[in-house]
């Protein structure tokens, strides 16, 4: 069973996505209506956090209704994207990116991609993956999404 999670924080001018499990066409149907409501609350220049670290590999047609979402994002003008996820489902989003032009920068916690987001660390810099996954236990414990 999925997990499928968007919210807009208007204050934030931030988008947050959480897709984990396993999709089905219903699933990524629901999360392409649910991106299109929440970006529309939000302006020009917002900024997009995804977390897809626990999503497993989804069939084409899933595939293809996720593209209709990412389309819609893109459609509002985020001005930066942040993608937490396994090597696997990464590459089928920089598939994504590379169809569609959009440039997203992947990281191995939630932490570091909302500093990332905020300006506070370039996308480069990097910590380990385990204090990584520390920090956003810590995170997620402190911090409601």
């Amino acid at each position: 069973m999925a997990t499928i999670l968007a919210k807009a924080d208007t204050e934030k001018n931030r988008l947050y996505v959480t897709l984990s499990g396993k999709m089905i066409l219903q699933d990524a149907e629901k999360i392409h209506k649910l991106i299109r409501t929440e970006v529309d609350k939000l302006r020009p220049g917002f900024t997009v956090l995804n977390n897809s670290f626990d999503l497993e590999p989804v069939e084409v047609k899933v595939q293809m209704e996720m593209v209709k979402a990412i389309k819609y994002i893109i459609k509002g003008q985020p001005s930066k994207i942040a993608r937490i996820a396994k090597p696997l489902i990464s590459l089928m989003f920089f598939r994504f990116s590379s169809l569609l032009g959009y440039k997203v920068k992947v990281f191995s916690s939630i932490v570091e991609a909302e500093k990332y987001l905020n300006g506070e660390i370039p996308a480069a810099i990097r910590t380990s993956f385990l204090s990584s996954r520390q920090l956003d236990k810590q995170y997620s414990n402190n911090v409601a999404v």
